[in-house]
């Protein structure tokens, strides 16, 4: 037994040491006062020691069993780091900081009881743990620092307290063998990455008290199937279930108002998506690559659908564009294969590059009365389009180069006033095409407009034409 006031740095050095008990008169453990005593298997600390210094037993490979004291207040970084051995830490009931990697890479250290005094568990603090199956933390932490399951990979089970506030980054990073989270009631904040790489995570409910999720939180998550998100939430963050591939169904809260880019991304099993209440913005690629999904709901609320946010969700069928959205972005829709209707509503101004491109079983289009400009390649290659009339009410409007390129099956169109002009390529090889009416307000038809329309017989000019570019008919 050792029972001076204080063991000093490096006091330890004999290799042949096996059990410690530190005495009643001890109150500090130094830095690395037993560190690299690779032959040292028990430590007990009595309830008079308050502080372990950092590095104390540090790369102590045998040391199997940890019973710390009801006086220690304080593990200090790295205080056990390394301790390959350990299999059991019992942590005494006034441990209120467990410091920056106290414990990490203690590869055998199966299971961890964190007590009520515990208040602040920092950076990396079980990091690398890679056998530890069960962690309880109890109800005084108030957050989880970065990193500090970081690659447990054997960790089954999580209770996260009911005062816990902040998960932060990384948290839980790579913890491939998760499977069940309890998320307490006050959590608030869940940083980027706090999840992600967590394989075996089946289910997750997000509670009233969560306000924000950041980037990449959830991100392949492979075997998450359900998602609940609490009321409060205001944001579902960039990249937040990417390639979450098992993931069929999400309720999201009705206070959510962006959708972040990529949000969604990859998740091939999702099936239905309601965006209803506030959802204003759907970020770019935010849905993409769902190839199950097959029913969308938009909310009244929503006004952009950014780049690629539907692209390549290959099951969506039918599509009702909400009241109030004004921009449909580059690609928004593009190679829906199984996309057969769209009702563009009357409040949408921008059609992006390529939107709908690829839309190989689109058959109907219904545009609203307010479109300004249809750019390139919107409705390029959508090989089953049969007919098409745009009867916009402002006259800015434009018919983009290459719009209806390739549309083989397209045989009647109709362009009602308001658009001023007909681009390069706008029809180029709809080669089924045979009756065109262009009402009075075109005033331009540039290079190209109808080239190779091979079948085209019924060619309806407006009055007001001032110039027809060479080759622009067939």
């Amino acid at each position: 037994m050792i029972n001076s006031q204080s063991i000093f740095n490096n006091l330890i050095d004999s290799s042949s040491l096996k059990n410690v008990t530190i005495g009643d008169n001890i109150k500090n453990i130094a830095s690395n006062a037993f560190q690299n005593c690779i032959f040292l298997e028990s430590v007990i600390i009595e309830s008079c020691v308050e502080s372990i210094g950092s590095q104390a037993f540090s790369g102590c490979t045998s040391l199997k069993n940890i019973v710390i004291g009801d006086g220690v207040e304080i593990i200090h970084e790295n205080a056990f780091s390394g301790c390959t051995s350990l299999q059991f830490v019992t942590i005494g009931s006034n441990v209120k900081i467990i410091n920056t990697h106290a414990f990490s890479n203690c590869v055998s250290l199966q299971s961890i009881i964190i007590g009520p005094s515990v208040q602040q568990i920092n950076d990396c603090a079980f990091c690398c743990c890679t056998s530890l199956k069960n962690v309880i933390i109890g109800n005084n932490v108030q957050k989880i620092s970065r990193r500090a399951f970081f690659d447990c990979r054997s960790l089954e089970s999580i209770t996260i307290g009911d005062n816990v506030k902040i998960i932060d980054e990384y948290a839980f990073l790579d913890c491939i063998s998760l499977k069940n989270v309890t998320i307490g009631s006050s959590v608030e904040l869940i940083s980027n990455d706090a999840f992600n790489g967590c394989i075996s995570l089946e289910s997750i409910t997000i509670g009233d008290s969560v306000e924000t999720i950041n980037s990449n939180a959830f991100c392949d998550c492979r075997s998450l199937q359900s998602v609940i998100i609490g009321s409060n939430l205001r944001s579902i963050s960039h990249n937040m279930f990417t390639r979450c591939t098992s993931l069929k169904s999400v309720i999201i809260g009705p206070f959510v108002r962006t959708i972040g880019e990529g949000a969604f991304n990859g998740c091939t099993s999702l099936e239905s998506i309601s965006l209803e209440q506030n959802v204003k913005i759907i970020g770019d690629n935010a849905f993409s690559g769902c190839i199950s999904l097959k029913s969308v709901t938009l909310g009244n609320k929503v006004k952009t659908i950014g780049n690629n946010a539907f692209k390549y969700c290959t099951s969506l069928i039918n599509m009702i564009i909400g009241p109030n959205v004004e921009i449909i972005g580059k690609g928004a829709f593009s190679d829906c294969t199984f996309l057969q209707s769209v009702i563009i509503g009357d409040s949408v101004e921008t059609i992006g590059v390529g939107a709908f491109q690829n839309c190989i079983s689109l058959k109907s289009i219904t545009f609203g009365s307010n479109i300004e400009i249809i750019e390139a390649s919107a409705f390029g290659n959508c090989t089953s389009l049969q007919s098409v009339t745009i009867y916009p009410n402002i006259g800015m409007m434009e018919i983009g180069p290459y719009v209806f390129t390739n549309c083989i099956s397209l045989q009647n169109v109709t362009i009602g006033d308001g658009i001023k002009k007909i681009a390069s390529n706008a029809f180029n090889q709809c080669i089924v095409l045979q009756n065109v009416t262009i009402a009075d307000s075109i005033k331009k038809i540039d290079l190209n407009a109808f080239s190779d329309c091979t079948a085209l017989q019924n060619v309806k000019i407006g009055d007001n034409i001032r110039t027809i570019n060479n080759g622009n008919l067939v």
